[in-house]
Formats: C-alpha cells, structure tokens, sequence
C-alpha cells in the first residue's frame, strides 16, 4: 500500500465528483485488483495537443484526435487534476499536473488555446492558482473551454475562467463544491484487537491518524479548510460568469439545465463537430 497515496485521498480537500473518490480509494488500497500493469505510451501528441497522462497518449498513438490549424493549441486535461503530484500518483492515478498544462500553454504561440475536459475535477490546491493563470492568458489569448463527457468540480474551476465554454447536450458540467472526507478506523481496529497509544505535542496534530477520531475543534478546524476552499471557488467562477448560487452546492447538471443555469454558451453534438465548427471560425 502506498501511505503516500493514502495520506492524500484521506487528508487534502477534494473538488471532485464522490464516485471518483470512491476509486480511486480502491485503487489505492487494491492497487493489483484495480489497476492492470501497463507500459508507458512514450509517443509524444501531435502538433498543437498538450498530452499530460496515459488517456490522452493513448488517444495520440491511436490518430484519433482532430487536425488542427496552426494557430490552434488544445491541452487534453483527461483525468484528474491536481499540482505537485509524485511519480507514483501520476502513474497509479493517471493525474495530470496543472502546472504541466499552464506551462505548456504559455510555451505555445496559438492564438486560440482549447482546453478540452473529460475530468471529474481532483484536488483543490493549485486551482485557484492555475484559474488565475488562465485568466491572465485570456488577456492575449482567446481561451475556450470545452467536454464532451464530464467538467466537474475543479474541472470547471477552470473552465469557468475562459471566454466562452462549450460542451455536448449530455456532458455533465457544474459540481461547484468542495469536500473532504476522513474515515474513523476507531471501531475497526478495536475489533481487530489493535488499539493507539498516540503521543503529540500540539492540539492539531495527528488529525485524522487511524484509532485517533477527530475531536470537535478538529471538525471546525477542517471545516474552515473547506469553506475557504469553497469560497475561492464561488468567487473566481462568479467574477466571470453569472451563476446563483443554488447552481453552485455541489450538483452536476447537463442539456438545457446546463444552459439555464449559465455554466455553458454552447452545444454540439461531438467533439468532431465542435472541432470541424469552432475552430474553423
């Protein structure tokens, strides 16, 4: 098992959808149940795609992305999001790096930047920071949003910052929201006959540990964590789109909800239309 891993799913705030969650805590505690052993796909993308994770190299090798003009960069963010990610989560999650992507922009000289999601959202550290990013790019480039499955959760943290957003009718976008979920192994351990002996120095520390449940202050302590997460993410998806904030409690919606409630501009029936239309313009 990699502590590493386990750490993270169980401890950082996540702006994803739950069943995500749910494998990926699987994958982690059963990483030879969940996951087939693989080589890495080394093939590099194709002019104008940023590749960032085993999905979208696999997309590459396989000539099944669109041909793009010259002025067109589009980054494949397939998979979950995150920033600082080691090794082993890349290859074991099949993360991509928000810094990986800001930078692989920057680096391109397209006037027009695509950022295609198929992603349930991830972490929510760094996002504020990459959506700050992508604002600042959108002052010179024209930045467009786009999925033709899923854009939730931290997905549309940064969707929500450019100029236009676009997706097929039945792509699930929104879950505006944040969570973090700790598990009490208390009552399992002491069926296990295993029990504590914790020793710390400081009221905070060891939140969360196994055989530790969280005392009242930790609830608030962590809740505040959360709420500030959510806030930011409220006020950055707000400052350049109008949404109400019965949108914003953590839902997904698609079709002509999506549309009602402002969380996109435009449908298209396939991502092979939306290329073959939008990008000719």
């Amino acid at each position: 098992m990699n502590l590493t891993l386990l750490r993270k799913a169980f401890t950082e705030p996540w702006a994803i959808a739950p069943e995500n969650l749910a494998l990926l805590t699987q994958m982690i505690l059963h990483p030879a149940a969940a996951i087939t052993q693989r080589e890495r796909i080394a093939a590099a993308g194709p002019a104008g795609f940023g590749v960032y994770n085993f999905e979208a190299a696999a997309a590459a090798a396989a000539r099944t992305l669109p041909a793009l003009p010259a002025n067109v960069h589009v980054s494949l963010l397939w998979g979950m999001l995150g920033r600082a990610w080691t090794a082993d989560e890349k290859y074991y999650m099949d993360a991509i790096d928000v810094d990986d992507v800001i930078a692989d922009i920057e680096a391109s000289t397209a006037e027009t930047v695509i950022l295609w999601f198929r992603s349930p959202g991830g972490i929510s550290s760094g996002m504020s920071e990459a959506a700050g990013a992508l604002r600042k790019l959108s002052e010179t480039r024209h930045v467009v949003a786009f999925t033709d499955d899923l854009m939730a959760s931290a997905a549309y943290w940064l969707a929500s910052q450019a100029d236009s957003i676009h997706a097929t009718p039945s792509a699930q976008v929104g879950s505006i929201g944040v969570y973090m979920a700790f598990y009490d192994f208390t009552a399992y351990l002491e069926k296990s006959g295993v029990s504590l002996n914790l020793f710390k120095a400081g009221r905070l520390k060891a939140m969360g540990l196994p055989g530790n449940p969280l005392s009242d202050e930790e609830r608030e302590f962590l809740q505040e964590r959360v709420d500030e997460a959510y806030h930011n993410f409220k006020s950055e998806v707000t400052a350049q789109r109008f949404i109400d904030d019965s949108t914003m409690q953590g839902q997904t919606f698609s079709g002509t909800q999506a549309m009602d409630r402002n969380l996109v501009d435009s449908f298209h029936s396939s991502a092979a239309e939306f290329f073959k239309n939008y990008v000719a313009i």
